[in-house]
């Protein structure tokens, strides 16, 4: 797969712990970190629920506003943490790419805007849905879920704690941030291609019950189909069925941390195999996805 496609840069396969190809192209090696794009979504959900199953999060029913006070209560405030970790916040989006305001992403990457002002009342959202009755992807969703770990400790050293410090990684990893230093969670995390694999490995193991019961709960329901998704025209995951928490889901239940421009990562929890990819072009997705559900499907 990365020999026929140009774009490719890494790729990594990983069967129940054990590292069975690995593989670079200029100027990716194994010491250079990657940039996630919207894979980092799905490192916020377990960050949030690694803070529910520590109770420091009472319900996933619970407000954001109940805990990051300084959401608008009209909007992001006012949304169950479910029905953000779902993205049915029925939140109107701005920006291409599911960006909650117009050129969020490369604004909050310079340090020109922050993230409480862009999830603010000050950019006049709205509603298109009611909240938790459609799936509309929208990275405001995430950012206010990062709010949240943030009004209970930090979010980055919520992280830290939670997974990083779990996982045995080679080298460190970094989360970009905003010019008041809130974390650009939809699309800030970089780390290297084995820790990528190790971050995946991990959600399998919160999954098989190896971090408790609750987390093997939250992890089932994030790697699983909770909302449908309508494959609405103009909307990203066309490829996927369903979402779960932050995490995109096939038909054939396998599940995906996606990131804009060919990143991915695929988890099959059953057979405790997970794929790793970066890219610089998305022109090769479906190949890397059957190329997974083909390692996925064999023992």
């Amino acid at each position: 797969m990365m020999d026929r496609n140009s774009s490719a840069l890494t790729g990594l396969l990983i069967n129940k712990g054990r590292i069975v190809f690995e593989g670079y192209k200029d100027p990716a090696d194994s010491n250079r970190k990657m940039h996630s794009m919207s894979m980092s979504k799905s490192l916020t959900a377990l960050v949030i629920g690694n803070l529910y199953c520590d109770g420091k999060i009472h319900s996933l029913d619970d407000k954001a506003g109940k805990y990051a006070t300084w959401l608008d209560p009209n909007t992001y405030g006012g949304t169950t943490i479910r029905n953000l970790l779902m993205m049915a916040s029925g939140m109107k989006k701005q920006g291409a790419h599911g960006q909650p305001i117009k050129k969020a992403y490369i604004r909050l990457r310079n340090q020109r805007i922050t993230v409480p002002w862009t999830l603010s009342d000050k950019q006049h959202h709205t509603r298109t849905h009611e909240q938790g009755t459609n799936h509309l992807y929208n990275s405001g969703d995430t950012l206010a879920l990062s709010q949240v770990a943030r009004s209970l400790g930090g979010f980055v050293n919520n992280f830290n704690r939670y997974i990083w410090s779990k996982i045995g990684a080679e080298h460190e990893g970094s989360w970009m941030i905003d010019k008041r230093g809130h974390v650009i969670s939809f699309a800030g995390f970089n780390a290297t291609l084995r820790d990528w694999g190790r971050l995946g490995m991990y959600t399998i193991d919160m999954a098989k019950g190896r971090g408790g019961s609750c987390m093997q709960e939250f992890t089932e329901d994030m790697l699983s189909e909770q909302i449908r998704n309508e494959r609405r025209l103009g909307e990203a995951g066309k490829a996927f069925s369903g979402y779960g928490y932050q995490t995109w889901i096939m038909d054939n239940g396998n599940a995906w941390w996606v990131g804009y421009g060919g990143q991915r990562v695929g988890i099959n929890v059953k057979l405790e195999k997970v794929m790793v990819v970066h890219s610089y072009i998305e022109n090769y997705m479906i190949e890397a996805h059957d190329a997974f559900n083909y390692f996925a499907d064999r023992d």
